[in-house]
């Protein structure tokens, strides 16, 4: 739940400033776009693909100022985020 709430509030936009300075992007968005049909094979798939991308960002193409702007904004929930002990319980956050 908790990294569904990430996702929702900060994740989604954070990876459509990320993803939208990948020039190679075009390339694989198709097997990105995920619908109510996808079984847990799909999402299998998916990762085990995306791991194998070069991704390619070209920093000079994020709007920084906005970026800082989204993310000043979720400033509160980002700086609580970790003091919710569910976090814990997940290995990947635990060690960040």
């Amino acid at each position: 739940m908790v990294i569904g709430v990430f996702f929702s509030e900060v994740g989604i936009k954070l990876l459509e400033y990320i993803s939208d300075a990948d020039s190679d992007l075009d390339r694989h968005r198709d097997q990105f776009m995920i619908d109510s049909e996808w079984s847990d094979r799909d999402f299998d798939n998916l990762v085990r693909s995306m791991s194998r991308i070069n991704y390619d960002v070209d920093t000079e193409k994020i709007d920084f100022e906005n970026l800082s702007t989204f993310l000043v904004g979720k400033r509160d929930f980002l700086v609580r985020l970790p003091e919710n002990p569910s976090m814990l319980e997940h290995e990947e956050f635990t060690e960040l």
